[in-house]
């Protein structure tokens, strides 16, 4: 089972609670990250370190609560600063590789490079069976990487805040997406439960309760350039989890440049759904179709951005997956998408071992290995998530609920 932390106060204090309960995990993904951030990019721990130092600037000036947050983390996990800043940029380090060995661009590591492997969909209430909004996610990527769940407590030093939802979720926002409760801050940001890696301040995929949530799926395009500075995109999936609006939400990803591709699924109670494809210049809403939206690892219509996607050995994994999600949720029972049924889908083994539930390749070398690290399943009406340590035939889901439950 994950460990889950719950953090409380301001931010440094946050990051040094983060830090301390999971000082061996975060040791152990700073390992595993800079041994890839060598093989894969071709980067030694001092030029990390520098490309960390640049992202510091940025966020210290841009996001400063975040940047507390890192700092509280090194602080607690007793290591160097720049390596927690380098653990939460490692998305642009590895994904402007990524981009790059597609594209055979000169100096570009090996072979082994691929993007993550992740699978989400949304069921929203006229496709599921007790009329809840369901927002779902397998988390595949590097089998030697620690995962955890932060709880983070509503109202900054760990009182509710005045206004927020009551525990269990359950919010039903205003018409103009702001759930009548302002913007985060005014009141203290909404209690939120978010799988992330140790180490990383955000969690890529969760939920808060003003009933809104978050999955994602890597992606990579040409235009994929971790040099040119931009918000990281760990700080813009914890930037979309303190939001009480939908809408807040859908404009942290439009807002500026990026520095690299990723696509995020977004969805807020009672019904509120959008994925959103976005490259470095451009973003593309897609909308669900029949009551159900899917999305892996590779631009539906990249034309439609107006920019190119490498073509890489693993597109064909990626489109194998999306049809397959797909076709389970359109060809779900009449009655709706159960909590057991979408369960199943995230266990479905069709094209094993790179299937939905996605297991080591043998046929592949050690290096190019990827798993299903975490499974999460979260009932956005409730406020419940549901989540396993690695792939989620072999393993239970634990159930966790906004509130402390």
């Amino acid at each position: 089972m994950l460990p889950v932390v719950t953090l409380t106060g301001p931010p440094f204090q946050r990051g040094q609670a983060h830090g301390r309960a999971a000082r061996d995990r975060i040791d152990r993904n700073l390992t595993a990250y800079f041994a890839r951030f060598a093989r894969e990019a071709g980067l030694g721990a001092d030029e990390v370190r520098v490309r960390a130092a640049a992202y510091w600037d940025l966020v210290r000036t841009e996001h400063p609560a975040y940047a507390e947050e890192m700092r509280g983390v090194a602080d607690g996990a007793g290591v160097d600063l720049l390596a927690i800043v380098a653990l939460n940029v490692r998305y642009e380090i590895l994904y402007d590789a990524f981009a790059r060995q597609a594209v055979g661009a000169a100096g570009a590591p090996g072979s082994e490079l691929r993007a993550d492997g992740c699978t989400a969909f949304a069921v929203q209430p006229a496709a599921s069976a007790d009329g809840h909004l369901l927002l779902a996610q397998n988390w595949d990527w590097f089998p030697e990487v620690q995962g955890l769940v932060l709880r983070r407590v509503a109202g900054g030093a760990g009182m509710p805040a005045e206004g927020d939802a009551p525990a269990g979720g359950g919010a039903r926002p205003d018409a103009d997406g702001t759930n009548g409760r302002g913007a985060p801050g005014a009141a203290g940001d909404p209690e939120s439960l978010c799988f992330t890696e140790a180490g990383i301040v955000g969690g890529k995929l969760g939920l808060n309760a003003a009933g809104l949530g978050l999955a994602i799926n890597g992606l990579i395009s040409e235009g994929d350039d971790a040099g040119r500075l931009a918000t990281p995109f760990h700080v813009r999936c914890h930037e979309i989890l303190r939001q009480r609006g939908f809408d807040a939400a859908v404009a942290v990803v439009a807002a500026g440049r990026r520095a690299c591709s990723a696509n995020f699924l977004i969805a807020q109670v009672d019904d509120r759904v959008a994925d959103l494809e976005a490259a470095p210049g451009a973003v593309r809403t897609l909308a669900p179709e029949g009551g159900v939206i899917a999305h892996t690892n590779h631009f539906l219509d990249a034309a439609a951005l107006g920019i190119v996607e490498p073509v890489t050995d693993t597109r064909p994994f990626s489109v194998h997956r999306q049809v397959r999600c797909a076709t389970l949720l359109r060809e779900r029972d009449a009655g709706g998408v159960t909590i057991a049924a979408a369960m199943a889908f995230l266990r479905d083994h069709d094209g094993h071992p790179q299937s939905l539930c996605r297991h080591r390749d043998a046929r592949r070398p050690p290096e190019r290995q990827s798993t299903t690290v975490a499974s999460a399943l979260m009932d956005l009406h409730a406020g419940r998530m549901w989540i396993s340590d690695g792939p989620p035939c072999e393993n239970p889901y634990q159930a966790l609920a906004l509130g402390g439950g």
